[in-house]
Parts: structure tokens; sequence; C-alpha cells
């Protein structure tokens, strides 16, 4: 007999299920000529209703989580505005338009962004706060992550390069402020739970790798 999941672990289900259909319909829209410029325009709705539906399942609320989480998202934003504008920190790029409303040509979402990767990064590694090299692989997965973003990136008009290629700073600082952020959350002593954070991640990545064979 099929057993049927009730309360929090049916939550948990629709949850999935949402996501795997919200995004292979992303893929399909992406793909697709007639319908690129129309999912082009709802990336930051996508954004926000990933981040939203993933917050819904976070565990242990607290006033420090909260601070820290919003450092995170701030610092996140002003490090994108500084390199923006400087060159220096990830190379000479810029942003587009799909990334929704720019405050100094940068999208306000992106700390959101950051924010939501270092978040289900950390939740991968449940012992985060007590192995002081878990950040170090957390930031190692997330430079993959933006290695098979990139291109779809570029591809949808999120930002662009200035020249051919991708410069390898991109990759050494993203690293960097990744490890930096998941050593912030180590540091803060930061501990909680979200069973949809890390299925987010997975299927955010599949989607790039996805869009990155076909654009």
């Amino acid at each position: 007999m099929m057993t049927i999941p009730s309360g929090r672990n049916f939550r948990l289900l629709a949850a999935r299920i949402f996501l795997i259909i919200f995004y292979t319909v992303g893929v399909a829209g992406f793909s697709w000529s007639v319908t690129h410029d129309l999912f082009q325009r709802l990336v930051p709705l996508n954004l926000l209703v990933s981040s939203a539906l993933v917050f819904t399942f976070h565990r242990s609320w607290s006033v420090k989580h909260v601070l820290v989480f919003s450092g995170i998202a701030i610092a996140g934003f002003l490090l994108e505005m500084a390199g923006i504008h400087t060159g220096l920190i990830f190379g000479s790029y810029a942003y587009g338009n799909a990334l929704g409303l720019k405050v100094l040509s940068t999208p306000l979402l992106i700390g959101l962004n950051w924010l939501v990767l270092i978040y289900a990064v950390y939740v991968l590694f449940p012992g985060i706060n007590r192995k002081w090299y878990y950040p170090l692989l957390g930031a190692a997965l997330l430079v993959v992550y933006d290695f098979v973003m990139e291109p779809v990136a570029i591809a949808t008009d999120m930002w662009s390069w200035e020249g051919v290629a991708v410069p390898v700073k991109n990759y050494v600082t993203w690293f960097w402020v990744s490890a930096a952020m998941l050593y912030t959350l180590q540091f803060a002593g930061i501990s909680y739970k979200n069973r949809l954070a890390a299925w987010l991640l997975v299927i955010q990545f599949l989607f790039f790798v996805s869009l990155f064979f076909i654009l």
C-alpha cells in the first residue's frame, strides 16, 4: 500500500516537485526562440519565487540569522557594485537587463542570489561549523557552479564580459568570496536545517547544465 506523506513531508514533496517543473519549464522556455525573450524577462520572478520557497523551509529563525543573512546579501551586492565599476575584483563586466531593477548599474537581486547560493551550500555540509576546511570545499563547489553558469548567464543577458572569455580572475575571486562568506557563517556559529535548499542547488545546477549544452 502506498503511504501518503503528511504535514511537513507533504509540503516538502510538493515543493520539490514544483521546483522540478518550474525549472524544466524554464529550460524549455529558454530553448525555444519564440519564448526566449519572455523567459528572460521572468528571471527576477524565478529568483524571487525560488528564494521565498526555500526560506519557508528554514528552521531555527533568530535575530542572529536575520542579521548574518542580511549582511551576506548586502556584502554580495556591494562587492558586485564595486566589481563592475572598477574591474578589479572579478574582471571587466557589465550587467544586462535579465536580473531586473538596478541601482548604480547593479541588480538589486544579485545580493539575494549570493545569499541563496551560500545558504544552500552551507546546508550540504552540516558540520561546517566544526570543520575548518568545509568552507573551502563549499567554495570549490561554487566555482564549479559558476563555471557552468557563466555561458548561460551571458546567453540570457544576465551579464557580459569585456573580451571573448571569462577571465580566470573571476573564478579565483568567486572561490575566495564564497569561502569568506561561508567562514562568516561558521564563525558566527550559525546552525540551521533546511530540507529544500540543497535540492534547489541541484535543480539550478542541472538547469544551467542543460542550457549550457542547448544555448
